[in-house]
């Protein structure tokens, strides 16, 4: 939240001021604070209002994990996995075998955050301001963002687990449309419901109202709601235009 803020705030103030960015989460550190976007919700929407925007410097400092709960490193995390799951598939299987307790053990932490971050900056390098490529990074996020957007004034979540909620949902899509094995989808699912608490029960009204949600979201064009979505563990495809049943569906599997 804070890069976010800080950052828009320095891309608009006097049309642009210099600043650095010091990420003290883990979800700053492997994210938000990689790829020199900003965003700030309007109404609940997620990143409504945004810009590119380029810090002076970045400085990342893993003592500022020992500060964080347990929670908050695991909302982290999802986005590592995602970065596997996207991108590099042995970085997925390194991720699999993780312990929470890993934190203590510096060099084996910081090389993962290290590999994670080199991951989304080469997506990043290839296609800055995200008109190909880099909407790869948004598997996950479709649903995800609109489930966050959704429980914020209800029962808030973290970032983190409407990701992974997020990511197991549009891994079932992608396994229904974009070539995902079944064998991966369920690898895929038992790995992230074994280390995230999931929200299985979702109504048919709630459903709706994400569907409504959704329609807001950056990725869309001419109204049709944009996926990206795997082809298989390491690969993803972006651009992915999915029947609004079978959205419904992935809720209910």
């Amino acid at each position: 939240v804070i890069t976010d803020i800080g950052g828009f705030v320095a891309s608009i103030f006097k049309r642009g001021i210099r600043f650095i960015n010091i990420p003290t989460t883990l979800l700053g550190m492997v994210d938000a604070a990689i790829g020199d976007k900003t965003g700030i919700n309007l109404d609940s929407i997620k990143n409504e209002i945004g810009s590119f925007y380029v810090p002076e410097f970045l400085i990342i400092d893993i003592h500022f994990l020992k500060t964080l709960s347990n929670k908050e490193i695991i909302s982290g995390m999802a986005e590592m996995f995602k970065h596997g799951l996207i991108a590099d598939k042995n970085f997925w299987k390194k991720m699999n075998q993780i312990q929470i307790d890993i934190i203590q053990n510096k060099n084996e932490w910081e090389h993962l955050i290290h590999k994670s971050i080199l991951i989304k900056q080469k997506i990043v390098n290839q296609d800055p301001k995200e008109k190909g490529l880099r909407k790869i990074l948004n598997f996950g996020h479709t649903i995800g963002h609109a489930l966050e957007s959704y429980f914020m004034d209800i029962n808030k979540i973290l970032h983190g687990i409407a990701v992974v909620m997020g990511m197991i949902y549009e891994s079932w899509i992608s396994c229904k449309i974009n070539g995902l094995s079944p064998s991966s989808y369920e690898e895929i699912k038992s790995t992230l419901s074994a280390l995230y608490p999931i929200q299985n029960k979702i109504s048919n009204l709630e459903i709706n109202k994400l569907l409504l949600i959704m329609e807001h979201d950056k990725k869309n064009e001419k109204n049709k709601i944009q996926f990206s979505l795997l082809k298989e563990i390491g690969k993803c495809s972006y651009n992915c235009q999915v029947p609004y049943s079978l959205i419904k569906e992935s809720f209910l599997n």
